[in-house]
């Protein structure tokens, strides 16, 4: 997280990718993680954004950033492959080059050119996992006794609006699976300072109207914070028949997990 901030922050660099990579260390979403083979993904995914912006804007070479990318991405797949983070990843990236190309630090061919390097090189890179996955799916009878189970979505109805802004849409802080959930859910102190961040972090849209960076970290909480709520209302009926319909959605059943994207 130092290095995405510092790579965003105009003045006083350090000091901001430090208070950054504190608030990201110790917020609800990591708090709320009970496995620790499930850190190393967080913590790599926003070097992983860091590193794509340099590349894109010429702060650094492409096919170097592509490289450290590539490395970096082996964190994001944990102890197995995980498609989900890398979906994460590439929406968070997406993010990132249209804010570029409107604010016209970027042009759309000079995009084009760098996603499709990236992707190539991480494409080559990756057929190690992606053939077997594709062997796998040509079983047509494992996907379908796969079919025959129901679908656990495993926020368990946390992952609420209200839940999320405070990042504690997890079903670990509320379900027991975290032994210091309780007081998150239960101190009045912890309480108000679960909605006071946020709040203090949003209020930055009021007092820096003309920061472009804070309008793109903004805009990037409220997409994660509206697909990380699942099947909660509002519009819950359309992401519970995306994710029982469309191929590999199912991987999101989980939802709070995108509102990483809003940590």
């Amino acid at each position: 997280m130092y290095y995405l901030a510092t790579t965003f922050a105009e003045n006083r660099k350090r000091m901001v990718g430090l208070v950054a990579g504190l608030f990201y260390m110790f917020n609800p979403f990591l708090l709320g993680l009970i496995h620790v083979y499930a850190y190393l993904p967080y913590a790599v995914m926003p070097l992983v954004v860091g590193l794509f912006c340099r590349g894109l804007t010429n702060r650094m070479g492409k096919i170097k950033s592509t490289l450290f990318i590539f490395l970096a991405l082996f964190g994001i797949i944990g102890d197995i492959p995980n498609y989900k983070n890398y979906a994460i990843a590439a929406l968070l990236m997406f993010l990132c080059s249209i804010y570029y190309l409107i604010v016209g630090e970027v042009r759309v061919r000079h995009i084009v050119k760098y996603i499709v390097t990236l992707g190539l090189i991480l494409l080559l890179f990756s057929l190690w996992f992606i053939l077997p996955f594709g062997s796998f799916l040509s079983y047509t009878s494992i996907g379908e006794k796969l079919g025959q189970h129901g679908v656990d979505f495993g926020d368990y109805g946390y992952a609420t609006l209200t839940n999320l802004f405070r990042l504690l849409g997890s079903a670990s802080f509320h379900g027991g699976g975290a032994t210091y959930g309780k007081a998150y859910m239960d101190n009045p102190l912890l309480i108000l300072i679960g909605y006071s961040i946020p709040v203090l972090a949003f209020l930055s849209l009021i007092l820096s109207p003309r920061s472009k960076s804070v309008l793109l970290f903004s805009i990037i909480s409220f997409v994660f914070i509206s697909l990380a709520k699942g099947t909660n209302p509002p519009f819950g009926e359309v992401y519970k028949w995306v994710v029982l319909h469309v191929p590999l959605a199912r991987a999101f059943r989980t939802s709070w997990s995108l509102s990483l994207g809003a940590s």
